[in-house]
């Protein structure tokens, strides 16, 4: 019974394993000749007892261990998967490749970069700029310092951007 609860429970757990060896010890002395069987049974429903109390424990501590890091590795993916559109746009602009410009926006969004550049739809933005840069012989688009918040299912991004034209 205990080896089977620690299994189910994770024997890798110190906490765990130090108490099946001492549960054992205990065990053994009650099945020494000395010991009586009416002993026996109700000190292993003691220990029975004991160990899942530990082990549940443990688990919750998992458990609640386990998602922290779930929503620690979520939120670097989702951090990393906006990056990646920083890069595509920074990438889209300097190829002027409208499709992977509008791959950066979604149908529905907006851009913002005050009255005297642009305010429109983001994929507007990109035709706007393709149109804009069709005259020049070299183009870089260079994103720096961003910080990215997540606040649930919305993203907030600070970031330079550095433009060189020719």
């Amino acid at each position: 019974l205990l080896e089977s609860l620690a299994r189910k429970y994770g024997p890798e757990e110190s906490a765990i394993l130090a108490f099946r060896d001492r549960a054992e010890r205990e065990l053994e002395e009650l099945t020494s000749p000395e010991g009586s069987e009416e002993g026996l049974e109700a000190r292993l429903g003691e220990l029975s007892a004991e160990f899942s109390e530990r082990a549940g424990g443990l688990s919750r501590e998992r458990r609640r261990g386990g998602r922290a890091l779930e929503k620690a590795v979520r939120e670097q993916l989702d951090k990393q998967a906006i990056q990646d559109q920083l890069a595509n746009y920074c990438r889209a602009c300097d190829r002027l490749d409208k499709e992977l410009g509008y791959g950066v926006f979604h149908e529905d969004s907006t851009a913002d970069y005050g009255a005297d550049v642009y305010q429109g739809s983001g994929r507007g933005f990109i035709d706007s700029v393709c149109a804009a840069h069709l005259h020049c012989v070299n183009h870089s688009h260079q994103v720096c310092n961003s910080v990215i918040t997540l606040a649930g299912d919305k993203a907030g991004v600070f970031d330079y951007y550095v433009l060189s034209l020719g």
